[in-house]
């Protein structure tokens, strides 16, 4: 697909969904019926699979009201490309192939920050319930500060708990990291996503979703994310999941295990932290891997991820985190430029200054 033919059918997505009762599900039928490809044809759309009654209502209001639907679509296009988001589609060569791995993979998502972190060889998802322990949100912020050393990528799901001290671990060590949504990439965030969202691009990240920009947070919303999460994932750590069967991490977990995703677990040495004890009887139930973490991290945990993934290279690396302190940091110099009337001098005078300070 070239890019005029995305741009058209990002318009004419866009445009179909202000038509009440259309969502993802009739527009993958659409796209997989061949009824999107170039531009929206009515022709035949009574054999396109979609209920009737629907199929009805969206030929009348694509005949009626088409431009005002067009029109609809032009201002969401523009928010998307203030904010940075590209369309990505399922024969993009940004997609990642781990997708594909779903019995039912995106036919298109929306994402901000950098998209080719998505196709990086080492994604490691770390994942666990909103309602964590402080013990839990430690050892997620320090396990996402490990594996970043390493050059791996954190991918989750953005929300309280669990999600955000893995994202957090990641950028406070100047890492990438991967949100995925389970609602629309334009739809308003609480202040503290936001700020991590931030970050998150701020740090070479990305901000993935699949639903429509706008759509709202709902539970298969969530469901759909796991999924997702699970499939970018080449390896997943759930942190705290004290139940496999009433949570959104124990379906993570299955997902995962159903795509052969590897799942294994991560227990600090002498933890009686209900949560994660019940996490490990859960993985245990599973025969997922478990490697206890004393002071150190055991090298048992690092020579199964050589395994898992074999194209990585697990040692501790700076470079790439360092390159993307100095980019922040120029940033932010340069953003302060003209208010300080910093001048050759001034940029010299700070690098001297720099060095002292380091060494």
């Amino acid at each position: 697909m070239n890019p005029d033919q995305q741009q058209d059918l990002l318009t004419t997505i866009l445009a179909l969904s202000s038509i009440d009762g259309v969502g993802n599900k009739t527009l993958y039928a659409l796209f997989d019926a061949g009824f999107l490809t170039n531009g929206f044809r009515l022709e035949g759309l009574d054999h396109s699979g979609l209920p009737t009654k629907l199929a009805a209502r969206m030929s009348l209001e694509w005949q009626s009201k088409r431009d005002r639907l067009l029109d609809s679509a032009q201002k969401t296009g523009d928010q998307l490309a203030r904010r940075a988001v590209r369309f990505v589609t399922i024969d993009s060569p940004i997609y990642p192939s781990s997708l594909r791995r779903l019995p039912n993979p995106p036919r298109w998502f929306f994402v901000r920050g950098d998209a080719n972190t998505l196709k990086l060889p080492a994604t490691v998802g770390i994942v666990g319930t909103r309602n964590s322990s402080s013990t839990g949100e430690r050892l997620a912020h320090k396990f996402a500060a490990e594996l970043v050393r390493r050059n791996a990528v954190i991918v989750s799901g953005l929300a309280n708990g669990i999600d955000q001290s893995a994202h957090t671990g990641a950028v406070d060590n100047w890492g990438q990291t991967i949100a995925v949504l389970g609602y629309g990439i334009l739809f308003s965030q609480s202040t503290r996503e936001t700020t991590l969202s931030d970050r998150i691009l701020e740090m070479e990240g990305a901000i993935l979703s699949e639903y429509l920009p706008n759509d709202i947070p709902s539970r298969y919303g969530f469901l759909r994310r796991n999924e997702l999460l699970a499939a970018l994932s080449l390896v997943l750590v759930p942190v705290e999941c004290p139940s496999l069967e009433k949570s959104g991490t124990g379906a993570t977990i299955r997902r995962a295990l159903s795509i052969s995703t590897a799942v294994i677990g991560i227990l600090p040495d002498g933890s009686s932290e209900p949560n994660l004890v019940l996490t490990k009887e859960n993985l245990e139930k599973l025969n997922c891997p478990i490697f206890r973490i004393g002071n150190g991290y055991t090298i048992d945990l690092w020579k199964y991820l050589e395994r898992a993934i074999p194209e990585h290279s697990w040692e501790i690396d700076v470079t790439q985190r360092q390159l993307r302190f100095f980019r922040s940091l120029a940033d932010q110099i340069l953003g302060a430029k003209d208010k300080l009337n910093l001048d050759v001098v001034a940029i010299d005078l700070l690098a001297t200054f720099l060095k002292q300070t380091l060494t």
